[in-house]
């Protein structure tokens, strides 16, 4: 038989399975062009995403199912993309902010209760989309400032209580 140091037994538990975390915050900034940026958050309650993007045909997601959370995006420039979904939440929020032309906004949430989303554009030829499916008492806003801007906002009936703005 042999021993494990404890970094090494550390190193194999921890290929062993996921952590799971309480108050995650992600933080991701990307300028430039083309540029990427995911995260998933998982059962973490209280946890946070802030993606901001500054540039030419950027693309940021961020999903969070099971918790409290928030996820805040930011695109600035042209050509960007920017997708927030929501599983299973209680209470929580998703802030997108468009600034320039050609940009889109997705917020999804699903299957919760007391959520919110809101997506501003500034700028021209922006297009934001808010979907809320078998929500309880939640709101979806898509306010537009400035010209030639296009925003939809959906919330399922299934359930009383939501608002569409």
């Amino acid at each position: 038989m042999f021993k494990l140091a404890p970094l090494s037994a550390a190193i194999v538990l921890g290929l062993a399975g996921q952590a799971m975390a309480d108050d995650s915050l992600s933080t991701q900034s990307q300028f430039g062009t083309e540029n990427i940026a995911e995260v998933k958050q998982s059962a973490a309650p209280l946890s946070s995403t802030s993606q901001s993007q500054y540039g030419l045909g950027n693309n940021s997601a961020a999903l969070q199912d099971n918790a409290s959370a928030q996820i805040q995006q930011l695109h600035q420039g042209e050509y960007n993309a920017g997708y927030a979904e929501q599983l299973f939440e209680s209470a929580s929020r998703i802030n997108q902010q468009a600034v320039g032309s050609f940009n889109n906004t997705h917020a999804s949430q699903s299957l919760g209760q007391s959520n919110q989303a809101t997506q501003v554009q500034e700028g021209s030829a922006n297009f934001s989309f808010v979907y809320q499916d078998s929500q309880v008492g939640s709101q979806g806003t898509t306010p537009a400032v400035r010209r030639r801007q296009r925003g939809e906002c959906r919330t399922a009936v299934r359930r009383a209580g939501n608002n569409a703005l």
